[in-house]
């Protein structure tokens, strides 16, 4: 199975999911979080495959009280380089936290060492507005 069939099959699950939720009126209520670890560059590297690429990726957030709608932040025609809107791995954690209800700026603690839940990120108050 080739990728853009995997997409078209996410698409179609992840499009049913919010469908459904939001007739339950469940969909402010939950949070549907896509993500990964980092992107894939547009071109192919000489063993003829994509490498990892951490500067530059897209992640989902769909329900959970947000209020903005479509793409937030921009990269380059490439998608390698962020043009506008960057966002943290801690910011982007933050915001999930504060979108279902969890104190973002909590600490835990591994015996006396306090462990930032969010390693100090804020929200995206632009996805709350």
């Amino acid at each position: 199975m080739n990728q853009h069939e995997l997409i078209r099959e996410l698409d179609t699950a992840v499009s049913a999911l919010i469908i459904d939720l939001q007739e339950k009126r469940l969909l402010d209520k939950t949070l549907i979080v896509i993500t990964t670890e980092f992107g894939r560059p547009p071109e192919f590297d000489s063993a003829g495959g994509r490498g990892h690429q951490g500067r530059a990726f897209s992640c989902v957030l769909a329900g959970g009280g947000l209020n903005h709608c479509g793409a937030y932040g921009e990269t380059d025609e490439l998608s390698k380089k962020i043009v506008s809107d960057p966002v943290s791995v801690p910011d982007f954690f933050a915001t999930i936290c504060a979108s279902v209800g969890i104190d973002y700026g909590k600490y835990l603690y591994d015996g006396d060492r306090p462990v930032p839940v969010t390693d100090n990120g804020k929200p995206i108050a632009k996805l709350f507005g």
